[in-house]
């Protein structure tokens, strides 16, 4: 190989080691914001219970209670 060549290479080397170091990172931000998101719809499912079982619940006091509405 010529000595422009093993520039070249050397050169196409190293960007291939940075765009891996980049997809590596991009990688990381995706697993963090996935981690993120699952807490959020973790979050979102106990809040649409509470509301499940708060409009349950007066409404069966009333009925057990025979109260109007």
């Amino acid at each position: 190989m010529e000595n422009s060549e093993l520039e070249k290479a050397s050169a196409v080397n190293d960007q291939l080691a940075e765009l891996r170091q980049q997809v590596q990172a991009l990688e990381n931000r995706v697993k963090k914001y996935a981690r993120q998101l699952a807490d959020i719809s973790d979050q979102v499912e106990q809040i649409a219970a509470l509301l499940r079982s708060h409009r349950r619940g007066p409404s069966s006091f009333r009925a057990q209670n025979k109260l109007r509405p």
